[in-house]
């Protein structure tokens, strides 16, 4: 957690910047914490049998390692989705069992199927 900590500390202090500011930011100090995390990573993967409950996890994250680190090749992108989100927050599926779903924007929409 440390590790994922101190990216996240270094995005704080980028926020707001352009995307060319944060983009030679992150490749300058995230870059490093990155390759260190996935190298961290990889060696306590090769220590755990496959039923290790942490195994998973790491499969997962490992196999989908080139997702994580596109944040580091463009100033434009979060870290993470929550400004997504929490931008999509106020929409629900509207519609019937059967029929096409709707997207509505109505902060009171139903979050369940109506029928």
């Amino acid at each position: 957690m440390k590790r994922i900590d101190a990216l996240f500390d270094i995005e704080r202090t980028i926020n707001g910047l352009s995307a060319r500011e944060r983009l030679r930011v992150r490749q300058e100090q995230s870059a490093p914490l990155v390759a260190s995390l996935k190298a961290w990573l990889s060696e306590e993967r090769s220590r755990l049998s496959r039923s290790a409950s942490v195994a998973k996890p790491i499969d997962y994250m490992l196999k989908r390692w080139d997702r994580f680190e596109c944040f580091l090749n463009d100033g434009r992108i979060c870290l993470t989705n929550n400004a997504a989100e929490r931008a999509l927050r106020g929409f629900a599926l509207e519609g019937s069992p059967g029929s096409s779903p709707v997207l509505s924007a109505e902060p009171t929409a139903p979050r369940r199927w109506s029928r």
